[in-house]
């Protein structure tokens, strides 16, 4: 069984995993901040959040980009600025299921 990321040493997969947990539980951005995200981060076999994980999950959550509904520059730089911040990124998908898209990082 693979040990989940710690958000001291991979921050990127540890929020991409807590942003994942939250869309699976249907976690509104509201609610990241308060009890709620820490039951979701236990669910999860995470560790309690931090404040800068906290903001960086309700921002995802907030910010869910709509392919479908909205193609245009704000789209795009949303994408890019995730991926050049590191963060995770909530998609909804054609069919309307949100999708989290994990940083990785290479080198």
């Amino acid at each position: 069984m693979q040990t989940p990321p710690r958000e001291s040493t991979d921050p990127g997969a540890y929020r991409a995993r807590l942003t994942a947990a939250a869309v699976h539980y249907k976690l509104e951005a509201e609610a990241a901040s308060g009890e709620a995200l820490d039951w979701v981060a236990v669910g999860a076999e995470l560790e309690k959040p931090t404040d800068t994980s906290r903001e960086v999950v309700a921002s995802a959550l907030e910010c869910a980009v709509d392919f479908a509904e909205t193609c245009d520059q704000d789209a795009a730089q949303t994408l890019f600025a995730a991926a050049a911040e590191g963060r995770p990124l909530v998609v909804v998908t054609a069919d309307g299921k949100k999708v989290v898209l994990a940083p990785v990082t290479h080198g």
